[in-house]
């Protein structure tokens, strides 16, 4: 293989970047980065521009693996390569916009992932390229993102307050935690604070065309655009969890509290057969799914009417989530619980003692988070795999946000 030949980035494509209005620029290339990087903007870009990347090995500086150096891939480069310049209809040519680019992007991934120099893959690119983002939120305002759940970045939340939860919609997400903490973000990179005038907040869900968020004494909060909150008379007990299908919302809190919510406004109690506090739920399968301390787990197919089911296990549950035909529960002791249909649970071995807080689906995987910082991933709710979140803080909740 030729040696690497290092391209300075030419002034056609910042050019050309910057028409984009993108943020691969000079400035992020030769600084320290000290500021926040905005990776918006170089969604798209970065996208197109990895195959040119990787499509010039004999020029790059990236190393690729021995798998791709067969005849037919390296036609299918060759030809990528020439679509991709004639895309960006940038006027260098493809071998000196592939030199730039490559360079560009190694640069940043260098600084991106210290740990993590090379070799570089797409997965590797996918890092600054990524369409969406996980979002993990915890103690001390602690806040996490990753594009596939396995690589995190710990962002500035901009509070010290606990996040207990958040949820997002196709334009905003929204984080609420303590001491009357609300935290919202149109791209999960840079937070904003808003004001709530509830002492804690500890669920959040998005529906029927606003945020609504619940917490201490039973106070509900509604926004539509995760900055101005207004809020709705309290309902005495504390408030945990909240799920929405397309045409009702329905909380749980302690004591075996569930209200529910047909209009976005007025809320009516429901019995749910049980005191025990209740923390997390989800809705699939065209049921309610509620879990809550010594193991409880309701279903309620309206919201309305809930049957208590057997879940096999005397310890806490604090979370559920719903996806691809699977109910997943998780708890204390790293307990996870999958059910397909939320009568019959089966125990799985998650590897992990540490306590269990939130989980999600999203991107094919199931992902819990938990005590210490605890992050696992599952392809299939059976099989798990520890991650490497990079700090200590118990993480309380995650979810997927789409970036539009």
């Amino acid at each position: 293989m030729d040696s690497p030949v290092s391209v300075s980035p030419s002034s056609k494509i910042f050019a050309y970047l910057s028409k984009q209005k993108t943020v691969l620029n000079a400035e992020l290339i030769n600084s320290s980065l000290k500021s926040k990087i905005c990776f918006l903007g170089i969604f798209k870009t970065v996208v197109l521009l990895s195959i040119i990347c990787f499509t010039t090995q004999s020029q790059s500086s990236l190393h690729l693996s021995d798998d791709r150096h067969d005849d037919a891939e390296a036609a299918r480069q060759s030809e990528a390569l020439l679509q991709a310049a004639q895309t960006l209809d940038c006027p260098a040519t493809p071998v000196d916009v592939a030199c730039a680019v490559t360079n560009a992007v190694r640069d940043i991934i260098l600084r991106l992932v210290p740990d993590h120099p090379g070799p570089y893959t797409l997965d590797t690119l996918a890092l600054v390229a990524t369409p969406g983002w996980f979002v993990a939120v915890g103690k001390k305002g602690a806040l996490l993102i990753s594009p596939n759940g396995i690589n995190w970045f710990l962002q500035e939340s901009n509070t010290v307050n606990n996040l207990n939860e958040v949820a997002c919609d196709a334009r905003v997400i929204v984080a609420v935690g303590s001491d009357r903490t609300i935290q919202f973000s149109t791209d999960a990179t840079v937070w904003n604070t808003a004001l709530s005038v509830s002492p804690s907040l500890y669920g959040v869900a998005y529906y029927a065309g606003q945020f609504v968020a619940v917490g201490s004494d039973g106070l509900r909060l509604i926004s539509t655009n995760g900055s101005d909150w207004v809020s709705q008379y309290p309902s005495g007990h504390t408030l945990n969890g909240i799920a929405c299908n397309s045409r009702i919302s329905v909380t749980v809190g302690y004591a075996g509290t569930i209200l529910t919510n047909f209009d976005g406004i007025n809320w009516t109690a429901q019995i749910s057969n049980t005191d025990n506090n209740l923390w997390g739920i989800a809705y699939g399968e065209h049921q309610f799914v509620a879990v809550g301390n010594s193991g409880t787990i309701l279903t309620g197919m309206d919201g309305i009417d809930w049957v208590l089911q057997t879940s096999g296990i005397g310890s806490n549950l604090f979370a559920v989530t719903h996806g691809n035909g699977l109910f997943v529960s998780v708890g204390d002791f790293g307990k996870v619980l999958t059910s397909q249909d939320g009568v019959a649970w089966i125990l799985q071995a998650s590897g992990t003692d540490n306590r269990l807080s939130g989980i999600t689906y999203g991107g094919g995987l199931y992902i819990a988070v938990g005590a210490r910082g605890t992050i696992l991933t599952s392809p299939d709710g059976v099989t798990w795999t520890l991650r490497a979140s990079g700090i200590d803080n118990t993480l309380f909740a995650i979810t997927r946000f789409n970036v539009r």
